[in-house]
């Protein structure tokens, strides 16, 4: 199609991994990488978090006190509430619901009480987090470690949407403004330290006269990649803002399998080197059953989205059924 994708860059820096669970502090080291993304002048651009902060802890689950927690093998001897207060989350490595993710909300010197987003632990024996599965403890980006002070330009602004509000072309929930010295804020409020979680994707909102440059250096994401895509209200289209979470290039087909989409969903796909503000869609696939994504007459199954590119998924108003985004990149099967 006649359509540049976003402009992103994607370098794997280094490769290695190691996981020890028999130790009393696990540790994991991931592949890193820089995944770089350009938003023109005085215009809007997508942006996602396509790797992952450094993990501060690696281990795996010894029981499941309840629906909310889990303990963790080995006694590891956490400091009360060292990882709570919102800022990092859960990610299972292993196991059925490899790649669910949760905020975490307090822990003790071996449990961990969490905050589902998505999806929570599971019920099914066949479909749920088990005794044994493996886990980390990641910070989450925030506006001043994806965008810190001293590499953003005063005036730039985020846009944050809800995913908790029905409808389609809903506006952001918050606003945050970068200021010189203070960085950001959303009016009054400092959201320096506001997580942006990893399924999501924000607008960056250029008001300056130059291209710019944000660019992410982490750990590159070595779990499935797992979302669930929910309508809020029963009848009505929903959009959801979604990143393919990946450093990686990956086609519509292989994100979102026509299996698990609804007849009538959308995917609207946006043109990151088009100038202005509250861009239209450049492309808007529809999914139709036996055939897959179509752009008008156009089959776009295997059109390429580009490293941590957003983009908008549009649930039809009859589709009510959750949509599990469940994903295993090629590269995790390469390094």
């Amino acid at each position: 199609m006649a359509m540049k994708s976003p402009i992103k860059t994607f370098s794997l820096l280094a490769s290695a991994s190691l996981l020890t669970l028999s130790s009393l502090s696990a540790v994991s080291t991931d592949p890193v990488g820089y995944v770089t993304t350009t938003i023109p002048a005085n215009s809007d651009g997508l942006l996602s978090t396509a790797l992952h902060r450094s993990a501060l802890y690696s281990g795996s689950v010894a029981s499941i006190p309840d629906s909310n927690t889990i303990q963790v093998s080995n006694v590891p001897g956490f400091s009360a509430d060292e990882y709570a207060g919102g800022g990092n989350f859960v990610i299972f490595t292993s196991g059925d619901r490899e790649g669910l993710w949760a905020v975490i909300d307090s822990n003790d010197a071996d449990t961990i009480d969490l905050t589902f987003v998505t999806q929570d632990l599971g019920e099914d024996a066949e479909d749920r987090v088990e005794v044994g599965d493996t886990f980390s403890i990641i910070p989450f980006w925030t506006p001043a470690t994806l965008l810190p002070e001293e590499e953003t330009v005063a005036g730039t602004q985020l846009l944050v949407f809800s995913r908790n509000q029905p409808g389609i072309n809903i506006s952001a929930a918050s606003t945050y403004t970068h200021y010189d010295t203070y960085s950001w804020y959303a009016g009054a409020t400092d959201v320096n330290d506001s997580p942006i979680f990893p399924d999501e994707s924000i607008i960056v909102r250029n008001k300056s006269s130059d291209l710019i440059s944000v660019t992410q250096a982490g750990n590159v994401p070595m779990a499935t990649y797992r979302t669930v895509l929910s309508t809020v209200s029963e009848g009505v289209q929903q959009d959801i803002r979604l990143t393919t979470g990946l450093p990686a290039a990956i086609s519509v087909r292989d994100l979102i399998d026509p299996g698990i989409a609804g007849v009538g969903d959308q995917i609207l796909i946006f043109n990151q080197d088009q100038a202005g503000e509250n861009k239209s869609a450049a492309v808007t696939a529809t999914y139709y059953e036996n055939y897959g994504w179509y752009a008008g007459s156009t089959e776009i199954n295997d059109y390429i989205l580009e490293p941590g590119q957003g983009f908008v998924y549009r649930k039809a108003a009859a589709n009510t059924a959750d949509i599990l985004v469940d994903h295993t990149p090629a590269y995790q099967l390469s390094l």
